[in-house]
């Protein structure tokens, strides 16, 4: 009879936790709290937490602007917007990383929940591990990244405003005009996440196709698409153009070298191309989830890695609990099709998200702090393992069940 009790409250909770919006995003908020806020009270502040910090300190609160005035001037609103609530403080300014973390993980995942709702279970895990996602190392540095999570979650809440006024067209006429406003900003802000312009582009025309209607689908891809292709117009020309003039440089380190190289020398620069992709890729779904997985130092005498072990224990039986319910693998195995469309979409978050730092010449897995280019692809990489990793798990779970 007890042990019944406990099924039936553990499967309500499932329930809540699977149902309930508001219960998964303060469920995710708290887990992100626990994976990093355990550090929180042993940090400072790091490398380029300081420039920012001391400029906050001037009468002149405009060299701000001119300091970001290098390479992305626009940057700047982000940190006139958070100097006066975290103003010195280690605490306030980890908290923040923390929840635009989680903003922007909260956001895709509603997001591609309104375009796949029945994999709910999917993208709350992906959820999850964009907010683990040990790819990225420098979420202490929070006054540094804090900024670029505010910038992705605006980008996320340019997504799900679009596809809502898309659904909807009663809000159409407002939430369309305001995530061009929510484009724009997050462009002009921070160039990180211009390659994920492209995921725009296929959200857009996975809302407009409809196999039937073709050519009609095609038009409404262009209708929908002209604001914000014109938008990235606007930005390219105003960053490649416009912003060399401004701050008084020709070259740096952000110019796409890889285009001019592919005309001057294309065999040798395709492959090392393929290699920079092939590094990355191996990095983000292998050895950064594996070097965590499996460290070289176990620190068997600390209290930290104990609570790492058993907080890793309770997940591990939380995934198998939620994987094992047999209504969930019946939906999973009928909507192949829709798994297929979540693992494209994965790959076209990765691919295009480090599109702009590869046509640098750049890559996640060389040079000091370089897994910083990862940020943009979090999300697609979270969406591939989650949706791998659960087919996987239905599938030898398929063959007990049934």
């Amino acid at each position: 009879m007890t042990f019944l009790k406990i099924k039936n409250a553990a499967n309500r909770i499932r329930l809540v936790f699977q149902d309930n919006p508001i219960v998964f995003a303060i469920g995710l908020l708290v887990f992100a709290f626990v994976t990093y806020g355990v550090f929180i009270f042993k940090l400072g502040f790091y490398w380029d937490d300081w420039p920012p910090l001391l400029l906050s300190h001037l009468p002149d609160k405009q060299q701000i602007w001119q300091y970001f005035l290098f390479d992305r001037p626009f940057q700047s609103w982000t940190y006139y917007f958070l100097f006066p609530v975290c103003k010195d403080s280690v605490v306030c300014w980890q908290f923040s990383a923390i929840f635009f973390r989680w903003s922007a993980a909260l956001l895709f995942y509603h997001t591609f929940l309104r375009l796949f709702p029945k994999q709910k279970t999917i993208l709350q895990w992906s959820a999850i591990l964009f907010v683990v996602f040990p790819g990225f190392s420098n979420q202490f540095s929070s006054v540094s990244f804090g900024s670029h999570f505010i910038v992705f979650s605006i980008f996320a809440a340019s997504l799900l405003t679009l596809v809502i006024g898309f659904q909807n067209k009663r809000l159409a006429w407002f939430l369309l005009p305001f995530s061009y406003l929510l484009t724009a900003v997050h462009l002009f802000t921070m160039e990180y996440f211009v390659g994920l312009e492209v995921l725009r582009l296929c959200i857009i025309f996975y809302l407009s196709y409809i196999p039937e209607k073709s050519k009609k689908s095609f038009l409404r891809f262009l209708f929908q698409s002209t604001p914000y292709l014109i938008i990235l117009a606007i930005f390219l020309y105003w960053r490649l153009v416009r912003l060399p003039i401004l701050a008084g440089f020709v070259h740096d380190n952000n110019t796409p070298f890889l285009f001019s190289q592919l005309i001057k020398t294309p065999l040798d620069t395709t492959i090392a191309f393929l290699k920079s992709i092939f590094g990355d890729f191996k990095f983000l779904f292998i050895t950064s989830w594996v070097d965590r997985l499996l460290p070289d130092d176990l620190q068997f005498n600390s209290a930290t890695f104990w609570l790492s072990i058993f907080i890793g224990f309770v997940t591990t039986c939380t995934f198998f609990y939620l994987f094992s319910q047999k209504k969930i693998i019946e939906e999973f195995k009928n909507d192949s099709s829709k798994n297929r469309s979540l693992v494209i979409f994965g790959l076209v978050i990765v691919i295009f998200g480090l599109l702009p730092i590869w046509s640098t010449l750049r890559q996640i897995t060389v040079g000091k702090w370089s897994d910083r280019f990862s940020i943009s692809a979090m999300f697609g990489v979270a969406l591939v393992i989650s949706t791998l990793v659960f087919g996987l798990s239905t599938a030898r779970r398929s063959e007990v069940l049934f």
